[in-house]
């Protein structure tokens, strides 16, 4: 019987014709293996990433009476409570001290006091208070508008600036290096955006000298520093206070920069009618 090589053609064809599914499937199963572990890797480091939040952070976001500003405040930080509500007659009404305000600083309030925070530490001396202050603009911008004077909202750090300056008896200069004091420099945080979009900060380390520290009036002996985050998210302008002692075993600046990863700005709300304004202050 005669050799078909037609026949031996077409079964070679249809032989070829079944390896190019199987590779194909074979391929397609190597790509999909890549992507679930992919996938994982990437579930397994969000996993790493908010267990670390976890442990520096409250679980429960704070966010600002007028819906400004929203973070996950360090972990053992108290707030402190504003004054009380004006009632009644406000334009007659007696002046009440906010027991928020730093007066320790040498001046009677700072204006744009959003919120205030404390926690104790452990310090070379024994325990130590921590204070942690938020700032901005926003009642600037409320108050800002036809017919209304005040303070320009977009100067806001910049008066801020000269406030610190003028109380801690520093002059506070543009740079580069993040070790030196009494030097604002700009920074990311956080430096990689991996799960949270990155923000810019203008960062500096307020280091005041002794003679100003004794002009505040504290004891002989008590030293302070500061250091101060600023944001711009226009028109808002906010920023971060940090006030604590030196010598202190855990440098709280590193549960701060935690904080601000999950840091959110937006313009602030004007109070509805009958719903009272956020409070606040109007000047230095």
């Amino acid at each position: 019987m005669p050799h078909d090589d037609s026949y031996d053609r077409s079964r070679r064809r249809g032989r070829a014709a079944g390896t190019i599914p199987l590779i194909g499937c074979l391929w397609l199963a190597g790509c999909g293996v890549q992507a679930y572990e992919q996938r994982l890797n990437d579930a397994n480091e969000l996993f790493t990433y908010q267990n670390r939040l976890d442990q520096v952070l409250t679980r429960q976001t704070w966010g600002s009476p007028d819906g400004s500003v929203s973070f996950r405040v360090p972990l053992n930080y108290t707030l402190i409570p504003g004054p009380p509500p004006v009632t009644g007659d406000e334009e007659n009404a007696e002046p009440v001290a906010d027991p928020r305000q730093p007066t320790y600083l040498g001046v009677p309030e700072i204006e744009g006091l959003v919120s205030a925070w404390k926690t104790t530490v452990a310090a070379d001396s024994g325990a130590a208070t921590v204070y942690l202050y938020l700032l901005g603009n926003q009642d600037r911008i409320l108050n800002s508008g036809p017919g209304k004077v005040g303070a320009p909202p977009e100067d806001y750090l910049k008066d801020l600036e000269s406030v610190l300056q003028m109380q801690l008896g520093i002059t506070l200069t543009e740079g580069q290096s993040g070790n030196d004091v009494n030097v604002k420099r700009q920074e990311s945080i956080p430096r990689e955006e991996r799960f949270v979009r990155r923000k810019d900060f203008a960062v500096a380390r307020l280091v005041p000298p002794p003679e100003a520290l004794r002009n505040l009036g504290l004891p002989e002996g008590v030293e302070l520093e500061a250091y101060l985050y600023e944001h711009r998210a226009d028109p808002i302008q906010i920023a971060f206070l940090l006030v604590a002692p030196p010598k202190i075993r855990d440098n709280p600046e590193a549960a701060l920069r935690v904080a601000l990863e999950t840091l959110s700005v937006q313009p602030p709300r004007r109070a509805a009618s009958g719903e009272a304004a956020p409070a606040g202050n109007t000047g230095f």
